[in-house]
């Protein structure tokens, strides 16, 4: 099991990785979203810890890698599904994302 928390710099990196493949979703850069976050180094209270296994992770990235093989419209929905995944691995929802991808379609 994985024991480290996703930290701010995550959603950092995230957002990063996101602009070159030509996706921005806002609320990742919202504030009062970033502040919850915990930081990276700093030791976490055990109601900010996120646990995840092994397998959970794999497939994850494995889709994400697979989402560059797909077609636009597929790669959209792949997309979204991706962050729904990797959002309630860590325990985090943002629907007003989601949104965001939904009315770019």
């Amino acid at each position: 099991m994985n024991k480290n928390p996703l930290t701010r710099e995550d959603i950092e990196r995230l957002n990063e990785i996101l602009v070159r493949a030509g996706y921005k979703i806002p609320e990742l850069y919202d504030a009062s979203f970033l502040d919850r976050l915990p930081h990276a180094g700093k030791p976490q209270t055990e109601e900010t810890q996120a646990t995840a296994d092994v397998k959970t992770i794999a497939d994850l990235q494995g889709r994400l890698l697979k989402l560059a093989t797909l077609k636009s419209q597929k790669r959209s929905y792949a997309f979204e599904e991706f962050l729904s995944g990797l959002f309630a691995l860590y325990g985090l929802w943002c629907p007003a994302a989601l949104s965001v991808l939904r009315a770019n379609r």
